[in-house]
């Protein structure tokens, strides 16, 4: 019985902590209302970040407090939202806008993820040539071998029935 009752008084503050994290959820789209698929969303103060599914829909799990969120995607300009998390669960719904051609500053990475999507048909269309070095295992039964070829030992290890 006292074991019962050592389990759960250690049990129990385990249960408080899980109870603090707080859903937040929502959907981050353009003004068009067009879903913004795969945008990263990251929360420095947690150096945590969750990412969109296909429909531009997020799902975040924090504990109560003021974070400042940020989310990006290629095609879109940078937006930096903060957020305050209380005791119930909460959605908010990002709207970003679109980069304009006359964006010059870009970094590295977004400059080459964009070309490498813009050549996505190219590349798809093409077939990949391979190269590369191949281990393989397999095994081998000697048949039919000499007896006076073989010992006793040779026979057993490579698993040989000598008649």
């Amino acid at each position: 019985m006292r074991a019962i009752w050592v389990l759960g008084l250690l049990f129990f503050p385990c249960l408080k902590t899980f109870a603090q994290l707080i859903d937040i959820n929502g959907k981050v789209a353009d003004k068009q209302g067009k879903p913004a698929a795969f945008t990263s969303i990251w929360i420095d103060s947690n150096n945590d970040g969750n990412i969109t599914n296909e429909n531009g829909e997020y799902l975040l799990r924090l504990k109560p407090g003021r974070y400042q969120i940020s989310f990006r995607n290629t095609d879109y300009e940078p937006l930096v939202k903060d957020i305050i998390v209380g005791d119930k669960p909460a959605r908010y719904d990002i709207e970003l806008s679109p980069k304009t051609p006359n964006d010059i500053v870009q970094s590295a990475a977004d400059s080459i993820t964009s070309k490498v999507i813009t050549k996505r048909r190219n590349y798809k269309a093409q077939l990949p040539a391979y190269s590369g070095h191949l281990y393989t295992k397999a095994l081998q039964q000697l048949d039919d071998a000499p007896k006076v070829f073989l010992k006793n030992d040779i026979t057993h290890q490579l698993n040989l029935s000598i008649d």
